[in-house]
């Protein structure tokens, strides 16, 4: 562990610039101290000077690593910003680019992003300049560089590429095998498990896949990824599954549990959304068959739409118990009644 030279810390620096302009001293000077950075095993670390006082006293071959790793240097000694220093950069960044949320999963899985997936950018963003990538609803996603200029993306062709990817949050669960096997020490395992629950109901939500066969479990993409040729074993999707069973996120649909409604929302939080919805369009009284309401015009941009038809009469059941939708079929047609 030694501090950079003047020609690595320019290489750092000019990196960081092009996301967060001169904001780099609000990463240093900090309300809660002051904050470095650290070279190790030709990997960048940004920490307290706190911390890096008791990293000192470890001998540098059984140091593993301290704070954050922000990147590493080339061979060329370039210097390549790693995914891990998001959560740091995103406070801070001058220019972002949020996607709609048909777009975020190919993002997730290192495809740059085509003018129709884009949301919204930042006014005066220059081309090739560095960007932040977020959800709508701002949640950091990666880092990106902008192909093109706010003022060209206006008038830019639907399938032209916007944004170059660079590095998402998905990639450590694409490519570690740390987290494709189950991890033996409990704190490793709780985190493990979190980054695979929340990599499993972010893929349901943006592919609105409401239900889960295991009998499939090879096919279901965030289990195996042909292109490198790795999948998840039964046991560990087991593992997987009962912990979303435990989290309230999965619900068993047949008692050998091998089929499963996926819940991204608690019903009592999908319960909410559609009657706000009901209530928004004056629609209290109404009667709606299913269809309607999940693949008619009217909902088109609600949350609700176009998912399964099994997930949607869960939600309706949450809503009789508390008397705001009566569920009823007619001739084979499905219907609601809200109150």
């Amino acid at each position: 562990m030694r501090p950079l030279t003047d020609e690595e810390t320019t290489a750092l620096f000019e990196k960081l610039s092009k996301y967060i302009g001169d904001n780099i001293r609000l990463l240093l000077e900090r309300p809660d101290g002051l904050y470095t950075f650290r070279l190790h095993k030709e990997r960048v670390y940004y920490c307290s000077e706190n911390i890096i006082k008791y990293a000192m006293h470890f001998p540098r071959k059984e140091l593993l690593s301290f704070g954050t790793c922000f990147g590493k240097f080339t061979k060329t000694k370039k210097f390549r910003l790693h995914i891990t220093a998001l959560d740091f950069v995103a406070p801070y960044a001058k220019y972002k680019v949020w996607l709609k949320p048909s777009a975020e999963q190919q993002f997730l899985y290192g495809h740059n992003v085509m003018k129709t997936g884009l949301g919204r950018i930042t006014e005066n963003t220059p081309k090739y300049n560095g960007v932040i990538v977020y959800t709508m609803n701002d949640v950091p996603l990666g880092f990106g560089v902008a192909a093109k200029s706010t003022v060209e993306c206006r008038a830019a062709d639907p399938l032209a590429t916007v944004v170059f990817h660079q590095s998402d949050v998905g990639e450590y669960l694409r490519n570690e095998d740390a987290l494709t096997y189950l991890q033996p020490n409990l704190d490793t395992r709780r985190k493990q498990l979190d980054a695979w629950c929340s990599l499993i109901l972010d893929y349901c939500r943006i592919k609105k896949t409401c239900t889960f066969d295991v009998n499939d479990a090879t096919k279901f993409p965030p289990f195996s990824n042909s292109k490198l040729n790795r999948q998840l074993d039964n046991n560990f999707i087991q593992i997987i599954l009962e912990e979303l069973r435990a989290r309230g996120n999965i619900e068993w649909q047949d008692k050998n549990k091998r089929r499963c409604l996926v819940l991204w929302k608690s019903p009592e939080e999908w319960a909410k959304t559609v009657y706000q919805w009901i209530n928004a369009r004056g629609m209290n009284g109404t009667v709606c068959t299913f269809y309607e309401l999940l693949h008619g015009d009217d909902s088109r941009t609600a949350e609700f739409h176009d998912i399964d038809p099994q997930l949607f009469r869960r939600i309706l059941s949450e809503l009789e118990k508390c008397g705001q939708a009566v569920v009823f079929s007619d001739n084979g047609v499905d219907g609601v009644k809200f109150n």
